[in-house]
């Protein structure tokens, strides 16, 4: 692999990154994902099997998978990013993405709360219109 030219590895990169990027969003509840830059476009190629496991130690995975504490911390997120797009001055459009998407998890976060402490059903993924909201960044890229 290192013999290989190096616009032939920045190509097979940006190929794997845009892959993982596509695919993220195509499974995301929302069509969208917390990336502020998007990768090159590229050609879409097949992934390797991807693996889980258990990032968060059983012991601290009660306390921190709380719905109050879930909803602390998204809220803080969406704090800090906005204090960051203060700070620049001159925001790029991925960050204010970014922001908004934080800002649809939060509430989908506090009304799926809300529902349950009041015995409904919790809000469907169609309760917010994200590609409204941010646009259809698949097909801003070009797809569909």
């Amino acid at each position: 692999m290192a013999d290989r030219p190096k616009k032939e590895l920045t190509q097979l990169v940006n190929q794997l990154e845009y892959s993982v990027y596509v695919g993220a969003i195509r499974n995301s509840k929302y069509s969208a994902i917390l990336n502020e830059k998007i990768p090159p476009i590229s050609e879409e190629v097949e992934l390797p099997p991807n693996c889980s496991f258990d990032l968060v130690p059983e012991g601290m995975r009660e306390d921190r998978e709380h719905p109050d504490v879930r909803i602390a911390r998204r809220a803080e997120n969406l704090s800090r990013l906005s204090a960051v797009a203060h700070e620049r001055g001159e925001v790029s459009p991925g960050l204010r993405r970014v922001i908004v998407i934080q800002a649809v998890r939060l509430a989908d976060l506090a009304a799926a709360r809300l529902s349950y402490v009041e015995g409904r059903r919790g809000p469907s993924p169609d309760a917010i219109n994200v590609p409204e909201l941010v646009g259809n960044v698949i097909k801003e890229l070009g797809e569909s």
